[in-house]
């Protein structure tokens, strides 16, 4: 099985700034204030895009950072409310952990049915618990049956052995015989 190593973003983000008299944004993403008034500042990736009106007062020696809420129907919206929705009467001592019981030894790993996000099902199956370079550190995600993500501050070694457990807790191993770093 080929894994690879991909990077940390697929696509870079672009920002504008709906009235450029009133407030400029970066492409980092800083706004910088201008004048008194309103802009929407917008973060696009591919196809989808975040965004946030902002009513800007200018007045001497001021700065003012502040976030007042995303916009109804946006992205950032439904990501903050459908996470928030989960995260309700869970606690850290037994809903935070998402495995009950992980035995590196013996590639013995069970998921916690409890976990704020166990209800995903299958599309949490990817992100590995353990392996050989550096054990619980550097965790990937396979995102095909073929490929793996790593951040590239964090690689782990061709050949290997990188463990990953599905939703049923059958322990699935695999070895990482090349990888490739992404330009970005």
């Amino acid at each position: 099985m080929n894994l690879l190593y991909i990077g940390v973003l697929p696509s870079p983000v672009s920002w504008t700034s709906s009235n450029e008299t009133v407030a400029t944004v970066d492409s980092d993403g800083f706004v910088t204030n201008l004048s008194s008034g309103s802009a929407t500042i917008r973060a696009t990736v591919d196809e989808s895009y975040l965004q946030l009106t902002i009513a800007f007062s200018t007045s001497a020696d001021s700065v003012s950072d502040e976030f007042m809420g995303y916009v109804s129907g946006s992205l950032g919206e439904h990501i903050t409310n459908a996470v928030d929705t989960r995260l309700v009467g869970k606690t850290a001592a037994n809903n935070m952990l998402f495995f009950t019981t992980q035995d590196h030894e013996t590639a013995t790993y069970i998921r916690n049915e409890n976990v704020w996000p166990a209800n995903l099902g299958a599309s949490l199956c990817s992100i590995s618990p353990w392996n050989s370079t550096g054990g619980v550190n550097m965790a990937g995600v396979a995102i095909s049956p073929l490929h793996i993500i790593f951040s590239a501050h964090y690689q782990i070694s061709s050949g290997a052995t990188i463990r990953f457990v599905l939703s049923d807790n059958t322990v699935i191993t695999r070895t990482m015989v090349s990888k490739l770093t992404h330009p970005l």
